[in-house]
Order: structure tokens, then C-alpha cells, then sequence
């Protein structure tokens, strides 16, 4: 259905999926490339002190003094509630992040995986409990024809055909609920396996409840992906002051060493 353009719940479900397994994938090379960057900083003989990063965003060019004193006060407060007080303790915090990550991402993976078998076990059953009158006013019909096809006598071949006229037409009208039963049956008899029993509904209550609880464990996960994507913007945000108070001081060199020449030097 979906390759002739029609959207499926199914469909949809796996395109969630793929998102959000795109967004995992981002995240993580985010991370990681923060974790370089910090051990590559980590070798700077003088690296800037926090301080001078909280300077530099308040002192930036091409924002206002709102955005700046915003921009500064978010990355204090990160600062100040993960007691990174250097550079060594905002590594530990990147290292800390990486872990929380391959926690969480592993989780989701989990967690996901399981949500969209109870869809799929909770989806069969409906069916096989909506459609399950339906086929057995089928299988009435039809035992009717096998019945009337061992009688004998002169009218015992038109009460047959009369019979099978009649459990094809059902067919006919009710095909697509017969054929979700079907599939419903199929499905339920090789999740079940022994503990199927035709008689009696299949547990739906139970795979609902455990849905439920699912879902509640990754909404849970799903604020902790967000506070790691927020927590990784603003070591991005120290990354890219770092860089700049750097950058600051590499023109002051190189303009110290140019206005530096000596007597006699064409400029």
C-alpha cells in the first residue's frame, strides 16, 4: 500500500522510527565531537578559563545586549548547576554526557522495538475480536454445504449447491472482515503458540497495559534525549567562545608580530 502511495499506520510508525534513529545518529557525533574537541583543548599549555568564555559571549559582536546577557546567563547557569568550575570539569561532564547517551539511545532502541510489537499484538487481536462473529456465521454457512454434500436423495444436489450459493455470497459481502480474521488467527496462533485458544479472546488488556507502561518509559526517555540535546547546545555554545577568545588571540599575535618588523622592512 505504501509503495502505491497510500499511508499506512505502519507506514507511519517506521518513518517515526527512522527520524528519530536520524536524530540519534546526530546527537551522537554532536557528542563525540565535543569529547575530541575537549581532549585536543585539554593539551592547550593555557586554556581560557570559564570566566573569560562568560566575557567573551557578553562582549560578542552582532547581537544585541538582550541576546547577550540571555546567552551568557544560560551558560552560567549550566555551569553553575553541573559545578564545572574548568575545563577539566567540563571534560568529566562531556564524558558523563557520552555515557548518558549510550544509556538512553540503547533504551529508546528497546523500548521502541517493544512498542511497536504491542501495536502489532493489540491491532491482530482487535481484529480477531470484531470479526471473529462474522466468520463464525461463515463457517455455519459452510459446514451447512459439507453437510448437504453427504445427503442423498433427488433434491440432495440442489440443497448442496443452494447451501454453497449461499456460504459464497457471505463470502462475498464479508471478504474483508474474513480475511483480517484470517490474518488475525495466523498472526495470534504463532505469537501464542501453545497458549492460543480459539475459544477465548486473545490477552489484550494485558498487552494494553504493558503498552501503557511503555509508552510512560519513553516519554521518560525522550526528556532525557531532550536535556542531553540542550545540555550538548550549550557545551557547543562554551566550544564556540573557546574558539573565539582563541581566534581573538591568535590576530593579536600575528598584528604584534607584523607591527614588530624591523627598521628598513617594506610594509
Amino acid at each position: 500500500m505504501e509503495q502505491r502511495g497510500i499511508r499506512t499506520e505502519r507506514g507511519d510508525m517506521n518513518r517515526e522510527i527512522e527520524i528519530t534513529n536520524k536524530e540519534i545518529k546526530q546527537l551522537r557525533a554532536r557528542i563525540n565531537h565535543l569529547n575530541k574537541w575537549i581532549a585536543e583543548e585539554s593539551a592547550n599549555a593555557k586554556p581560557p578559563t570559564l570566566a573569560d568564555v562568560i566575557d567573551e559571549i557578553l562582549s560578542r559582536q552582532g547581537q544585541s545586549g538582550l541576546a547577550r546577557l540571555k546567552n551568557a546567563a544560560e551558560v552560567f547557569a549550566f555551569l553553575q548547576r553541573n559545578e564545572i568550575y574548568s575545563m577539566e570539569d567540563l571534560e568529566k561532564k562531556v564524558s558523563t554526557m557520552r555515557g548518558k547517551f549510550h544509556s538512553v539511545s540503547e533504551d529508546l532502541k528497546k523500548v521502541n522495538r517493544r512498542i511497536d510489537t504491542l501495536k502489532e499484538h493489540i491491532k491482530h487481536s482487535e481484529n480477531y475480536k470484531e470479526h471473529r462473529t462474522v466468520k463464525r456465521q461463515y463457517d455455519k454457512l459452510y459446514s451447512e454445504y459439507t453437510a448437504a454434500r453427504k445427503e442423498t436423495g433427488f433434491f440432495a444436489e440442489r440443497k448442496a449447491q443452494k447451501a454453497l450459493d449461499a456460504a459464497n455470497n457471505f463470502y462475498d459481502t464479508f471478504s474483508a472482515e474474513l480475511i483480517l480474521f484470517d490474518a488475525a488467527e495466523k498472526y495470534l496462533r504463532g505469537v501464542l503458540q501453545g497458549r492460543f485458544d480459539p475459544k477465548k479472546l486473545p490477552p489484550i488488556t494485558m498487552w494494553r497495559q504493558e503498552l501503557g507502561t511503555k509508552t510512560s518509559e519513553k516519554n521518560v526517555l525522550n526528556r532525557e534525549y531532550t536535556l542531553l540535546k540542550e545540555e550538548t547546545a550549550k557545551v557547543e555554545k562554551i566550544k564556540r567562545s573557546v574558539m573565539e577568545i582563541l581566534h581573538s588571540d591568535e590576530l593579536v599575535q600575528t598584528t604584534e608580530r607584523t607591527t614588530k618588523r624591523p627598521y628598513g622592512m617594506e610594509l
